[in-house]
C-alpha cells in the first residue's frame, strides 16, 4: 500500500496468517516484510478483532506513523510485532504482542524530531522472548494506559530518552526495566523487576567519569527489584 495515508477499519472477528517465506520481484527492497504492511501512514480504528499471525518476519510493518485508536489486536510475530518507522502512537484499544524481537519498535534514526514510542491510553500486554517490550530510537512517552511488559533485554528502551508521565506499567521480567541517556518519572505507577538494573542511564559505554547521562524521579509511586544489579543505575547524574 502506497502513495497516502491507510486506514484500517476493524469489525467482528477477523485474522491474517503469512508465510513462511516471500517471493520479491525486486530483491533489493524487500518489501513487504510483514504480515500487514504499509509504506506510509497506517491506522488502526474500529471495535472489532484483529488476530495477526506473522510467520517470515514482522507482524505489522509501516515505513512512517503507525496509530493504534480502539479495537482489540492480537500480534504473534517471528521477529518485531509492531514497527513503525518514524512513530507508534497508541491512544486506545486492548494490544497483545508475542514476539520474537522487539515487541514495539521505532525506527527512525535520521530525523531528530521522529523514532518516538507514545502511549496515551489502552491496555497493553507485551512479551519478546529475545529482545525489548518496547525500543525507539528518540523518545519513549507514556501519559495513560496499563502496560505489562516481559522481555528477554530491555523493558522499554530507547537511545535517547524516556519520560514517564502516567500509566500504570509493570514490567515482569527483563535484564533491565528502562534504559535511555535520559530516564525521566514524572508520574504515574512503574513496578519494575529485572535481572540486572531496573533503572539504567547510560550513554552505551561503561566509563569511570560522568558520561552525561541522567535519571531524574520527580513524581509518581514507583517499585523496583533488581536482582543482580541496582535498582536505580546511572553512569552519569
Amino acid at each position: 500500500i502506497k502513495n497516502g495515508e491507510v486506514k484500517l477499519y476493524v469489525e467482528g472477528y477477523n485474522t491474517i496468517t503469512d508465510g513462511t517465506s516471500y517471493v520479491y520481484d525486486d530483491v533489493d527492497k524487500e518489501e513487504p516484510n510483514a504480515a500487514i504492511f504499509s509504506k506510509d501512514d497506517l491506522t488502526l480504528k474500529g471495535a472489532g478483532t484483529l488476530i495477526v499471525n506473522a510467520n517470515f518476519n514482522d507482524g505489522i510493518n509501516c515505513n512512517d506513523d503507525l496509530k493504534i485508536s480502539s479495537g482489540t489486536l492480537d500480534v504473534t510475530a517471528v521477529d518485531d510485532g509492531l514497527v513503525g518507522n518514524e512513530s507508534i502512537e497508541v491512544n486506545g484499544g486492548n494490544i497483545t504482542v508475542k514476539s520474537q524481537g522487539d515487541c514495539l519498535k521505532a525506527t527512525e534514526e535520521d530525523d531528530d524530531k521522529k523514532g518516538d514510542i507514545q502511549i496515551d491510553g489502552g491496555t497493553l500486554d507485551l512479551t519478546s522472548d529475545n529482545d525489548d517490550g518496547m525500543s525507539a530510537y528518540r523518545l519513549v512517552e507514556i501519559n495513560d494506559g496499563t502496560l505489562i511488559i516481559s522481555a528477554k533485554s530491555q523493558g522499554i528502551k530507547s537511545d535517547n530518552e524516556v519520560f514517564i508521565n502516567g500509566g500504570v506499567i509493570e514490567v515482569t521480567e527483563c535484564k533491565e526495566g528502562i534504559e535511555a541517556k535520559s530516564v525521566n518519572l514524572i508520574g504515574g505507577s512503574f513496578i519494575g523487576y529485572a535481572s540486572d538494573d531496573v533503572l539504567n542511564a547510560t550513554m552505551g559505554e561503561r566509563t569511570e567519569s560522568n558520561d552525561g547521562s541522567e535519571i531524574i524521579i520527580s513524581g509518581g509511586t514507583h517499585s523496583l527489584s533488581a536482582s543482580n544489579g541496582g535498582s536505580v543505575d546511572s553512569n552519569g547524574t
